[in-house]
């Protein structure tokens, strides 16, 4: 069997969903989500502070997917994977407006992160959450996280 490196499984990987959830951090002050919609051949960011005309940490990470999905393909043949396109850098950033779900606070952007992940469709949220829900959303990831150790 031949030897796969981590950065190739993960392409991959992300070949064979639909949606791929990227968190993506701001200079270690600020998360937010990019998920790719291999669907809709677009890029959809979802941002507990709202939309923003500076996503160049995000560009910078899907020129870098990009370069990754040309290495592996012209060493082979990427065939039987969900994409009909592969030129994802070329794909549209498209802003997703959170309406109820954002932050008030300077402190729980990770929390909404988990949350877009859990509930974001691809389409819409599953669920509704608000600021006033993260209280229950610390205790709730805090009780999962203990009982995963």
């Amino acid at each position: 069997m031949a030897h796969i490196c981590s950065a190739e499984r993960r392409v991959l990987l992300y070949l064979d969903h639909d949606m791929v959830f990227i968190p993506i951090n701001i200079r270690e002050t600020h998360w937010y989500l990019a998920v790719i919609h291999a669907r809709n051949m677009e890029i959809q960011v979802l941002d507990s502070l709202g939309t923003s005309q500076d996503r160049k940490d995000l560009t910078d990470s899907i020129k870098g997917l990009q370069r990754q999905i040309d290495m592996i393909s012209q060493r082979k043949e990427l065939k039987d994977h969900r994409w009909s396109d592969l030129q994802v850098a070329s794909w549209p950033l498209r802003e997703i407006d959170m309406g109820y779900a954002k932050q008030t606070d300077s402190s729980s952007c990770g929390l909404f992160l988990l949350n877009y992940i859990e509930y974001w469709t691809g389409d819409e949220m599953s669920d509704s959450f608000t600021q006033d829900d993260m209280s229950h959303f610390r205790k709730k990831w805090l009780l999962y996280y203990y009982l995963q150790t």
